[in-house]
């Protein structure tokens, strides 16, 4: 009989992986704060995954522009599997609101407020 060995060449797989994320944050303001549920992992073999890194903690202050946030989970045979998700935070350009008169042919005046929302897009 010739001797064997199993080999677990199978990633753990990730449950609850956060989707991506879009925040809006005003002018003038440096970040905003977000949490998240963080993802775990289990192994078919074992049942055993362990994180080995992430890169940011849920609740923490995100500045303006996209950051990525990475799980990284590997099993007992060394196989890693990666949760990756996007933190989009925009700046937004707020106008401020306008009164602003109509003169209609007729002998009544006629005043409209309008509020102004513009998005910055980065």
């Amino acid at each position: 009989m010739l001797p064997f060995s199993l080999v677990d060449t199978i990633p753990p797989h990730i449950y609850k992986c956060p989707v991506d994320k879009t925040l809006t944050i005003e002018t003038g303001e440096e970040g905003a704060p977000y949490s998240w549920t963080e993802p775990y992992a289990r192994d078919d073999g074992t049942g055993n995954a362990t994180l080995l890194r992430r890169s940011h903690a849920p609740g923490i202050t995100f500045p303006p522009g996209v950051t990525y946030v990475t799980y990284v989970f590997a099993d007992n045979g060394g196989n890693e599997a990666t949760c990756r998700f996007e933190v989009n935070v925009k700046t937004g350009l707020y106008g401020t609101s306008r009164f602003v008169t109509l003169r209609p042919i007729s002998h009544f005046q006629i005043s409209y407020q309008i509020d102004i929302q513009i998005y910055n897009i980065l």
